[in-house]
């Protein structure tokens, strides 16, 4: 099978903050920012289009909280 050279898109979600530590049931996280994540993408590849972006949104102990969310294509 021949692979294709031609790109594509990948989004990820990443629950935000600036710091690390564990949630609300323990679970540990290193809480990125938006701007880190920005930075780990740039160095990653060689991207046609990065966004970035932050909401706030729920997680699984039912609370709400920053995220990130980024989009790219190669």
């Amino acid at each position: 099978m021949r692979r294709s050279n031609r790109g594509g898109w990948h989004l990820a979600t990443y629950k935000s903050g600036g710091q690390e530590g564990r949630d609300s049931v323990g679970r540990y996280y290193n809480y990125p920012s938006a701007e880190e994540i920005r930075n780990f993408y740039e160095l990653a590849a060689c991207w046609r289009a990065i966004s970035v972006e932050c909401y706030t949104g729920g997680g699984f102990e039912n609370g709400q909280g920053p995220w990130v969310m980024v989009e790219v294509r190669r």
